[in-house]
């Protein structure tokens, strides 16, 4: 019994020791290492950090611990990618399990990503640190003779020593090589443009790629951004960097270097955050034109003038009427301001501008018209006026003469003079002897007010019905109820409007689309429609459908015009607002007595 026992004891020992030996071995074989997808890649550019177990036996993996942030990145998702990987070698099966984090490389240098620690069925491991050098993508791709990425991004100017107000066309340049085809992008929103006036040139069509050479390499080129840009004023003003964001891909498909923008389904798809240089524009003051009135405009332009009616009556409304066509900073045009001959009332000037984008640029007509009332008879000239703008293209001002205007006012032959003539009443005195007569007693029937106070009683009750009628249909009819309130909402807008145009610094744009919802809430209302779906050309065929006055449609019309204009462009000084909420008020009259 005793040799018994001893042999289950060693053989118990034994294979506690090989057990215990087997765990030592279990544990060293575990291995966690840090590796990128790149160890060198340029700015915007982004790689994978995969952090790996491997081993033959183990558990549970602790997620890593992932330092707050990594100097030259920034981590694009906390929350990382997982995968687990079986194999057999030589009988020997082992697995890894790794943790992929997207990261995207933001500034230029040589960094160190730290070790990074995490645990492995309860045991603490470290993996090495790993080195990246990232290359800035914007200065290797402007630097002659650096070797340039394969995608990149330019902002590229017309001109950068324009002068103020000078339409100056900007594109947003992709750059790539002739390999990869763009899948998508998308741009920021935020491009500061601090001392300009910014217009869109893009139509909304899909950018097209044409092939390039740059530096005796082939690149692809598309133009994602076009943009006109009219400086407010002088000096070196900055065009901050702009941004993209696009998805490439690598595709052993592509052959021709002049097929659509967008490529087909293919390999190797990777998101890169691009960004432009910062970009200098040195700003020049206008020169200033030699006995000539400078009204601000830059471009290439032809101005005229006339007067309408030529021939006209004392109290009759005359416009002069100057119009300025071409391309260039219309909308930052002021008006030339003439002087008038005594004789006439002046009024606000009014103004009207039609803009048209391309390509190319900006180009369109403003047209100022100054009101006049002539309140005497007679011939009347206006001066010949010098008007300089300056063309960009000559780099000099450029003086037109507008010809003297001619204008007989007449008076009226038609109208009448009436004076109030005052006439003696034929009222004599009462003289002689007073006598006393005796009145005799009239029947209660034929006294009048017997008559009126019957009748009262049913004229309130009828009254009281009509009220109740008319009450009811207001709160069951609700077109009704719009058709017959369409004024005192009108009213209610323009009072609002009013309280604007009496501030201090009132708000123009916020006062004249108040306007501009006037008209619409009054037609609205007056024809049962929801003015959430009008615009000014269907507000302009409803009242011509509704035999709407000619006169007052072009009243109308003009008036929505010059709303809209003010809304969506500059607006250059103070607008007489409580003569546009006048004429708001005459056009809502018209429209509740017409509709």
């Amino acid at each position: 019994m005793l040799k018994t026992g001893k042999i289950v004891l060693l053989a118990s020992l034994f294979v506690g020791l090989f057990g215990f030996t087997n765990v030592i071995h279990a544990q060293s074989d575990i291995t966690v290492t840090a590796s990128v997808s790149e160890t060198q890649v340029f700015s915007g550019e982004r790689i994978n950090l995969v952090i790996q177990v491997s081993g033959t036996t183990f558990r549970n993996v602790g997620r890593p611990e992932l330092p707050s942030s990594i100097p030259g990145f920034r981590i694009v998702s906390l929350q990382p990618s997982t995968s687990t990987n079986y194999s057999i070698v030589n009988g020997v099966a082992s697995r890894s399990y790794s943790y992929s984090y997207s990261m995207s490389a933001e500034t230029s240098g040589t960094y160190v990503i730290p070790a990074i620690a995490l645990t492995v069925d309860g045991e603490s491991f470290q993996t090495a640190p790993v080195s990246v050098t990232i290359a800035d993508r914007t200065t290797s791709a402007s630097r002659a003779g650096a070797e340039r990425p394969d995608v990149f991004v330019r902002l590229e100017v017309s001109d950068q020593r324009p002068v103020v107000g000078q339409q100056v066309i900007t594109e947003l340049v992709l750059y790539f090589k002739t390999p990869l085809e763009v899948v998508s992008y998308q741009t920021s929103n935020n491009w500061s443009t601090d001392g300009f006036w910014k217009e869109s040139l893009n139509d909304g069509s899909t950018p097209r790629a044409e092939s390039v050479i740059l530096d005796g390499e082939r690149y692809r080129k598309a133009v994602l951004l076009r943009h006109a840009l009219f400086a407010s004023r002088s000096g070196a003003l900055k065009l901050s960097p702009a941004k993209l964001t696009t998805t490439i891909r690598n595709t052993s498909r592509y052959s021709d270097p002049f097929s659509s923008f967008f490529g087909g389904f293919g390999t190797n798809q990777r998101t890169v955050e691009l960004a432009t240089e910062e970009v200098t524009i040195n700003v020049r003051p206008i020169p200033s034109p030699e006995n000539a009135k400078n009204i601000n405009a830059v471009g290439n332009f032809t101005i005229s003038r006339r007067v309408v009616p030529e021939n006209a009556i004392i109290g009759e409304a005359i416009e002069v009427i100057t119009e300025i066509r071409g391309s260039g900073n219309l909308a930052l045009i002021s008006n030339p301001g003439y002087t008038f001959p005594e004789g006439f009332e002046v009024f606000q000037p009014q103004e009207n501008l039609n803009l048209s984008k391309s390509e190319t640029g900006v180009s369109g007509s403003k047209v100022f018209r100054d009101i006049l009332i002539a309140r005497r008879s007679g011939p009347f000239e206006f001066p010949a006026e010098r008007i300089a703008y300056y063309n960009p293209v000559r780099r000099q001002n450029v003086t037109l003469t507008l010809p003297k205007l001619s204008l007989n006012v007449k008076r009226d032959e038609n109208a009448m003079v009436t004076n109030a003539i005052q006439r003696e009443l034929g009222v004599s005195p009462v003289v002689g002897v007073v006598s006393w007569t005796s009145t005799q007693r009239r029947a209660l029937w034929t006294n009048w007010w017997i008559w009126v106070g019957l009748l009262i009683p049913f004229v309130l009750i009828a009254y009281s019905y009509r009220i109740k009628q008319e009450n009811d249909r207001l709160i069951n009819d609700e077109n009704y109820a719009r058709r017959t309130r369409a004024l005192e909402r009108a009213e209610a807008r323009l009072a609002k409007a009013t309280q604007i145009a009496e501030l201090a610094n009132s708000d123009v744009k916020a006062c004249m689309g108040l306007l501009h919802q006037t008209i619409y809430g009054a037609v609205g209302d007056r024809l049962g429609l929801q003015e959430a779906g009008f615009n000014d050309e269907k507000v302009i065929s409803l009242l011509k459908e509704n035999s709407f006055p000619d006169a007052h449609l072009r009243e109308a019309q003009k008036f929505l015009n010059k709303c809209s204009t003010i809304r969506f462009a500059p607006v250059i000084g103070r607008e007489n607002l409580t003569y546009e909420i006048d004429r708001a008020r005459v056009i809502v009259l018209k429209i509740c007595e017409v509709l």
